[in-house]
């Protein structure tokens, strides 16, 4: 484990203020220490986030657990992801409006029956 901070981190993983949610974690890999901390802060009033603030922090978490042989598969998915979001709209081609024709009706039989087989 790398310790290069003088001062000793608040290993406490979760703290509400009025207007705030602070959450923080480490992460280890084989060649590193990650200490992340992720303050999601409102303008006014008790704190009342949408669905997407929690979704990015769990992704922001589960990545720091991925284990190093699923980065590139995680790395590829997501950047799939945002140039799929990122796209301006692509508009429809119009389709050319045809004259209707009198469909004609032929010949009615009755179909043979289709046997299934009950298990």
């Amino acid at each position: 484990m790398l310790t290069g901070s003088t001062t000793q981190w608040d290993l406490s993983p979760f703290s509400q203020g009025p207007n705030e949610i602070e959450l923080r974690w480490i992460g280890e890999t084989s060649t590193a220490e990650f200490q992340h901390s992720m303050v999601v802060r409102t303008t006014a009033g008790p704190p009342q986030y949408d669905q997407s603030v929690f979704m990015r922090a769990v992704c922001h978490y589960l990545l720091t657990r991925m284990p190093d042989e699923g980065l590139p598969d995680v790395c590829r998915s997501i950047a799939d992801a945002y140039e799929y979001y990122l796209q301006p709209p692509r508009l429809l081609r119009s389709f050319e409006v045809h004259q209707s024709v009198k469909a004609k009706s032929g010949r009615t039989y009755e179909r043979p029956p289709f046997p299934i087989a009950e298990e």
